[in-house]
């Protein structure tokens, strides 16, 4: 009997702990602009800075998931009932081939607004779209955005590609 009850007890422990410590669920973010939902994906390993951390978005199959986004419209994200400690947003300028165009240096902290787990930023335009030298009429800028949010000691990454007007 007495095992039983320290078995008991155990597990119950072991439960508890268990919820106690849930860590950031990756499928439960939702970003969306409007009524359009944002597909994303979550980076295998922690982030760095690499070339083609975009590449993906540029494969033939996903290429109708890149959405134009206005100049000024509010990015929503919803983190749901399980929102991270803390979380950033780094807005990286991408060539059409999905790679990133320039430096660290060029690379946005996006500012984050809101509550309650639901936040939004506002696409504003990329100062580095202004570099080229080259002018082209009505051009339009893809943009690598990364989530980068942390919980604990978990670091999930969720990162997409917009379109959106050049500067």
């Amino acid at each position: 009997m007495r095992r039983k009850v320290i078995f008991l007890a155990v597990l119950l422990i072991v439960i508890l702990g268990v919820i106690y410590n849930t860590t950031m669920d990756e499928e439960i973010l939702d970003i969306t602009v409007g009524n359009t939902k944002i597909e994303y994906e979550i980076l295998e390993n922690d982030y760095s800075l690499s070339r083609d951390l975009f590449k993906y978005a540029f494969e033939v199959e996903k290429l109708d998931d890149i959405k134009y986004v206005d100049i000024g419209e509010k990015v929503h994200i919803d983190f749901g009932n399980n929102p991270p400690d803390k979380f950033v947003i780094k807005d990286h300028l991408l060539n059409n081939e999905g790679m990133l165009m320039y430096s660290s240096k060029e690379i946005l902290d996006i500012p984050v607004s809101g509550d309650n787990h639901k936040d939004y930023f506002v696409v504003n335009k990329h100062f580095a779209s202004a570099l080229s030298s080259y002018y082209e009429k009505n051009k339009k800028d893809y943009r690598g955005i990364a989530i980068i949010a942390t919980k604990g000691e978990t670091e999930i990454v969720y990162k997409f590609v917009i379109k959106t007007d050049a500067f």
